[in-house]
């Protein structure tokens, strides 16, 4: 297919067809594709070409200079979706203006969403952003454990000591084994002689058998 015949196909009426078109322009790193990759990341309708396009985004260039104006311009959009996907599209390539939009989805009621918005939020880290993510490894705060696994692991994505504390807490007290090895990734990525004894401390209390795994691996590879 040409250039042309790709762009159209980016507006097809099948997710799939628009997501075969825009990574087939990211394969080909076609400079001529970023406008129709920028609308699609902007208005696409299904995260999957949403997504991909960022990446082809990223494929033709690492800075998406042609794209980022087109990001921020639509963060004034009238449209909730297009102001969510524009601050999502915006933290992929580490912008901080995505920040306050991506906050506010925090709170957003659709659990995917709030996922979203947690798993972009780790290319713009910053004290609120932090703070914002430590309230939802409370299950009271954030019920969804899908979600709560992206936080702890977000939160390791940051990184920082001062992490260490409440990664921990979540580890020892966390009802779900997905969210309590997510935090043993984090801390194994984040490191330090604090992270490691309370690594030990919770292999001698975990009994979740592929926690405990991850235990191990994390504490092996900080002696």
């Amino acid at each position: 297919m040409t250039t042309v015949q790709l762009v159209a196909a980016t507006r097809h009426p099948v997710w799939k067809v628009r997501w075969d078109a825009v990574n087939e322009l990211g394969l080909r790193e076609d400079p001529d594709g970023i406008a129709a990759l920028a609308e699609r990341a902007i208005y696409d309708d299904n995260s999957h070409p949403r997504w991909r396009s960022l990446w082809a985004i990223s494929a033709i260039d690492r800075q998406a200079t042609e794209a980022i104006p087109e990001f921020i311009s639509a963060l004034e959009d009238m449209d909730p979706a297009v102001v969510r996907n524009a601050a999502i599209a915006l933290a992929f390539f580490h912008r901080e203006e995505a920040g306050p939009e991506l906050l506010n989805g925090l709170e957003d009621p659709d659990s995917f969403l709030r996922w979203e918005a947690v798993f972009s939020l780790s290319n713009v880290g910053s004290d609120e952003v932090i703070a914002a993510l430590l309230l939802r490894l409370d299950e009271s705060v954030e019920p969804n454990t899908r979600v709560r696994s992206q936080v702890a692991l977000t939160l390791g994505d940051i990184g920082g000591p001062e992490l260490v504390t409440p990664l921990l807490g979540t580890l020892k007290n966390d009802p779900e084994p997905g969210v309590r090895m997510r935090a043993v990734l984090s801390l194994r990525r984040i490191g330090g002689p604090a992270a490691l004894e309370g690594l030990r401390a919770a292999l001698a209390i975990e009994k979740d058998a592929t926690v405990r795994d991850a235990l191990k691996n994390a504490i092996g590879d900080s002696t």
